[in-house]
């Protein structure tokens, strides 16, 4: 029959008096703390009835928060890695910079097809036939925002001419579920939303 467990603590160690404590607890505490987490309190805990060892560890809300949010940053990097490809988050990447400002583009605050280009490919020249391709990376990465709650990067494509996204992002925007009606409205979101 398997434990059930009844822990009761047999060791109490504070920030403070680490340095006099077990070398296990006082490498926890030195690990803790080169990833920047300080460590309140630890408690050595044993079963009353199997005699299993544990040890638990106290930190501040703040920490705790702290942890959690970049948690959720790596579960959604990993979540981007398994769905786009390495091509498409560079540019996925270099959308979110031009949506910032952060980039120098020919568009304030957009990038043309060319430009969208010449990040994956700077040394390639660009041409008509190459504009596909770019519309299916966009394409991508614009539905996997969409379909995590953020705005589509692809209304930020522009042709050199207009300033304006071709066609394609009308034929995007009829087959998705995107909440925007024009495409004033998708940039205008993008170039608001808190892009991590």
């Amino acid at each position: 029959m398997k434990c059930k467990h009844k822990f009761k603590t047999i060791n109490t160690i504070s920030q403070k008096t680490h340095k006099e404590g077990s070398k296990k607890f006082k490498s926890g505490f030195e690990e803790a703390n080169s990833y920047g987490i300080k460590i309140l309190v630890a408690r050595q805990q044993q079963c009353l009835e199997c005699g299993e060892k544990r040890t638990t560890v106290e930190i501040s809300k703040r920490q705790l928060d702290s942890i959690y949010a970049g948690l959720s940053k790596i579960l959604e990097d990993e979540q981007i890695d398994s769905v786009l490809s390495d091509t498409e988050i560079n540019v996925r990447n270099f959308l979110i910079q031009t949506s910032k400002g952060e980039t120098k583009t020919r568009h304030e605050k957009k990038a043309m097809y060319k430009e969208v280009w010449l990040t994956v490919y700077p040394l390639r020249r660009f041409g008509r036939g190459n504009t596909n391709e770019v519309v299916e990376w966009i394409v991508n990465i614009s539905n996997f925002d969409t379909d995590n709650g953020r705005p589509p990067l692809n209304s930020l494509v522009v042709r050199g001419d207009t300033g304006m996204p071709g066609e394609s992002w009308v034929v995007w925007k009829n087959d998705s579920d995107t909440p925007y009606t024009t495409v004033e409205e998708a940039q205008q979101a993008c170039w608001s939303y808190e892009w991590s």
